[in-house]
């Protein structure tokens, strides 16, 4: 039997050998071509092993970044039957979410206001053609808004300068499946921070996490998570308004508010412009004066009606007045 004609000694169909210049050295020497063959079978194994590895790695890399989660939805014009938007929104973790706003045909070279369920979140500017794109990101960088609201069902409305909404639309709310039952937002340690994840309190618990009173990971909640270089306050909703509080973006989030980028609560910036109020024109009483009365003649005597008269005149002599002015007699 020629040496390296199989892959073991075993049993088995034969197979041309994989290095046929060895064949003489085997041939001479048949332990040491054997080993010599052995190790090349090995390396170059191992080196198809390892090349099978990377073509999984960037197959399943881009796989491991995409986004989770997509949603979109339209924003239907209110006023200006030409307008248009849409949002797209993007969940690539429980924390780390994108929201892409469009706008088309609006008022060109004008400002508009971003509302999110009444909340004043940011401003867009349209160029000439009127349309205008916003990025809103968990962790913002360039001309990023932060994204410091969850976008799941939110109430999204463009308004313009004199306080009246042009577009209007709500993103859609995922549909609960049985997975999420019983699960809670529970802060994890992590090596990057406290990371925000949806967990069952015994999963939370067996992690060494905390449960949260927040309902969403989009801001996180979690106190010590990754924070974001920029100057944020919190928007409280409220019946009568929102109300601006000087907060951490966790503590925000932890509260139920919504982060929104600004210095300060000088000016409340999460308020968002109202139109202007619309008094009732008061009503002016336009019913025609009392018809002129008929004209009376008093009774100044009896006269020829035999009257005793008011101011007892001789009988047969009648006198009085019309509208204050003396009557002769008659």
């Amino acid at each position: 039997m020629r040496l390296g004609s199989k892959l073991s000694s075993g049993g088995g169909a034969r197979k041309p050998a994989a290095y046929p210049l060895l064949n003489p050295l085997m041939t001479r020497n048949g332990a040491q071509g054997r080993e010599i063959q052995m190790k090349l079978d090995t390396s170059w194994t191992t080196k198809g092993t390892l090349l099978a590895l990377g073509l999984g790695a960037m197959i399943a890399g881009p796989m491991a970044a995409a986004a989770k989660e997509r949603l979109r939805s339209d924003l239907a014009p209110v006023a200006d039957a030409d307008a248009g938007g849409q949002v797209r929104v993007q969940i690539k973790q429980a924390s780390d979410g994108r929201l892409e706003l469009r706008v088309r045909k609006l008022d060109p070279n004008a400002g508009f206001e971003i509302l999110v369920n009444g909340v004043k979140v940011g401003t867009l500017q349209t160029r000439g053609n009127g349309g205008a794109t916003v990025r809103f990101r968990s962790r913002p960088h360039g001309h990023d808004l932060i994204l410091g609201f969850d976008p799941h069902g939110a109430a999204i409305s463009i308004r313009n300068a004199a306080g009246d909404d042009v577009l209007a639309g709500t993103v859609p709310a995922p549909t609960p499946s049985s997975d999420d039952a019983g699960k809670i937002i529970c802060c994890s340690p992590d090596d990057d921070g406290t990371e925000c994840e949806d967990r069952t309190a015994d999963e939370c618990t067996a992690r060494g996490g905390t449960v949260s009173t927040a309902t969403s990971c989009l801001p996180n909640p979690c106190e010590g998570a990754p924070t974001i270089n920029r100057d944020v306050v919190c928007c409280i909703p409220d019946d009568s308004g929102p109300e601006c509080e000087d907060r951490t973006a966790d503590q925000c989030a932890a509260q139920g508010g919504i982060v929104v980028d600004a210095t300060s609560c000088t000016g409340n910036p999460c308020a968002a412009s109202t139109p202007p109020s619309s008094s009732t024109p008061s009503v002016t009483s336009t019913s025609s004066p009392d018809p002129s009365p008929t004209p009376t003649v008093e009774d100044n005597g009896g006269g020829n009606s035999g009257g005793s008269g008011k101011h007892g005149g001789d009988p047969g002599t009648a006198g009085g007045t019309y509208y204050g002015v003396p009557i002769g007699p008659r």
